[in-house]
């Protein structure tokens, strides 16, 4: 470099990305370090000049990376420009140089049997592991420019003592180490050293020893709540809630939120909660294991579609359903807890008797009525009907019943029998409601212990009408039954009808059996009764009645001598009537 005329006056090198050109603003735009301007006494009487150009490797390898630009893939260019005294430039372009990466550089050092990094403890990541016996350690790393020649791990305790001496792997890229005394609660610092054949740099993970499970908190139905955390978990161990009642793995569905408490672990702390549901507390009956992170709650039809058809088909009447909230520490250390929140009860309660409060009466069935009159026996077609409970009030009704009992022994040991009683009254033969029905919870019992009731009051009843009484029971999981009065009710206002009054065993006629005290059986007149019944309006009615009839002894015919008659019941003028029976009543008083 030189100038015979006016001397150099100035010499600048910049280092850019561009190569060769006239354009020195595009030169200094990819300019990776600013110009450096060369000392004057540098440059020799005949201008030539060794010079470092201003920069080391360092600089240069420290420029592309702050400039995101990669090692061994990116050129550079030096620039020179040389200025005279009267302030001419001229510039040179040196060939393109490669910056070779010597210095190892990796991704991560981990401890195999260790959690996630917790945080970084001085700059340098700390993870847990429960194992006291060994360390096993893996690395990852980028390959140098230059070949990498080995490794070198060791770990120290915290006291600065050698836990693992320092060991060379080659080009292993794990180790492990075996037989060793590792505390709980220790951290123990393990140094993972790369080297080419020129550098080495070093990468150090700190592991952190926890042996202790978390503490495990309260599982429960609903969204998080502390302050039923606090209740539950009131003393040292956490207790259960209170299992709800579904009535099938569908209704599973439909509970909502399960949360629960923050499990807690001072060494490691928690590193994620796993939640499942199933027909026991551990085991193949249990889900699908959901894995929620640091979450507290998940939706129940998260958790029930997660079960197989075969877990499902075990969740029958009476069985407990369990969720099983585990929490998982930094060392990989858990603790479990597993709450029956659920029972499935799919059958109804069995119904009790039901009936209502009154007289309990076997009124006469009539069937057609006899030649005088009034109904006739048995033998005839009459009888006695069906029993009913009778009342003269038509305005009032009282039923009894007797509590429903539950099919499943966990629902009568959580006393879930019934959760309460509709009562309707309706009539027997259309079943049209009568009253609004009333409601009667499971607790309104009427001191029995075993029998409840409920009153009607405001009623229009009408006599001779039957009523029955209907009572439905839903028990706590949903399920009803509906149970009726097996005997109606019939107000009854009118006193009633007597029949036929005889004396002696015989239904068809009337025996004279009680000798007169005193007299002679032998001259005893033989009374003879006639009566004469006629058809009128298609009824038997009684027409006349004659008595002391004389009758000849194996003849076929009676006189009656009207004359005689003791009593005229019935004798209309003119009346037209039809001759339906003759009775003949022969009594005696000496027989």
């Amino acid at each position: 470099v030189g100038d015979t005329t006016s001397g150099v006056t100035r010499v600048v090198i910049v280092w850019s990305t561009v190569g060769a050109t006239m354009d020195t603003a595009a030169v200094d735009a990819g300019a990776v370090v600013p110009p450096y301007e060369v000392p004057l006494q540098l440059v020799g009487v005949l201008g030539e000049a060794a010079v470092g150009a201003g920069v080391s490797y360092a600089d240069l390898a420290e420029a592309l990376l702050s400039a995101g630009l990669s090692f061994s893939t990116t050129p550079l260019f030096m620039h020179l420009r040389v200025t005279n005294g009267g302030g001419e430039v001229t510039s040179a372009t040196a060939d393109a140089v490669l910056v070779l990466d010597d210095s190892p550089a990796w991704g991560t050092v981990s401890a195999v049997d260790a959690g996630p990094v917790l945080y970084l403890d001085a700059g340098v990541p700390l993870v847990a592991q429960w194992q006291t016996t060994m360390l096993r350690m893996s690395w990852t790393f980028k390959e140098p420019d230059t070949p990498l020649i080995g490794y070198v791990w060791s770990a120290s305790s915290p006291t600065g003592s050698d836990a693992v001496s320092p060991a060379w792997t080659g080009g292993d890229v794990s180790a492990m180490a075996t037989g060793l005394a590792l505390a709980h609660g220790n951290v123990y610092t393990v140094t993972v050293t790369a080297c080419t054949s020129v550098a080495c740099t070093s990468q150090r993970l700190r592991v952190l020893v926890d042996t202790s499970p978390p503490v495990a908190s309260a599982v429960y139905i609903g969204p998080i709540d502390s302050a039923l955390e606090a209740v539950l978990c009131g003393t040292d161990v956490c207790t259960a809630p209170a299992p709800v009642v579904v009535r099938d793995v569908a209704a599973l569905s439909q509970l909502g939120t399960i949360s629960w408490g923050e499990f807690v672990d001072v060494e490691s702390g928690i590193a994620g909660y796993e939640v499942c549901i199933g027909s026991s507390p551990r085991g193949t009956q249990l889900g699908m294991v959901h894995h929620v992170g640091l979450s507290r709650s998940i939706d129940s039809g998260t958790l029930v579609a997660a079960l197989s058809p075969a877990q499902q088909s075990v969740m029958f009447n009476s069985g407990s359903v369990y969720v099983s909230v585990t929490g998982v520490n930094g060392a990989g250390v858990s603790a479990t807890t597993a709450v029956a929140l659920m029972v499935v009860d799919e059958l109804a309660p069995s119904a009790g008797m039901v009936s209502f409060v009154g007289y309990t009466s076997a009124p006469a069935r009539v069937a057609v009525l006899g030649n005088d009159g009034l109904p006739q026996p048995a033998s005839y077609g009459g009888g006695v009907g069906l029993p009913h409970t009778v009342q003269t009030s038509t305005s009032s009704a009282r039923v009894r019943w007797r509590r429903f009992a539950s099919h499943s022994d966990v629902n009568q040991t959580l006393q879930t029998n019934a959760a309460e009683y509709t009562v309707t009254l309706v009539t027997t033969q259309a079943g049209e409601i009568v009253s609004p029905s009333i409601v009667v919870a499971d607790s309104q019992n009427s001191g029995s212990g075993t029998w409840l009731e409920a009153s009607f009051a405001g009623l229009s009843l009408i006599p001779g009408t039957q009523y029955s009484a209907l009572v439905s029971a839903r028990d706590v999981a949903g399920n009803e039954v509906t149970a009726h009065s097996a005997v109606p009710l019939v107000v009854d206002t009118t006193p009633p009808v007597l029949g036929r009054l005889r004396d002696g065993l015989d239904r068809e006629r009337d025996a004279d059996c009680l000798p007169r005290t005193g007299v002679d059986p032998v001259s005893v007149a033989t009374q003879h009764l006639v009566t004469f019944m006629a058809q009128i309006g298609g009824r038997g009615v009684q027409v006349a009645r004659w008595a002391d009839v004389e009758s000849n002894e194996g003849s076929s015919s009676i006189a009656a001598d009207p004359a005689n008659s003791t009593s005229s019941l019935y004798t209309p003028t003119g009346a037209k009537f039809t001759v339906v029976s003759f009775n003949f009543d022969l009594m005696h008083d000496d027989v």
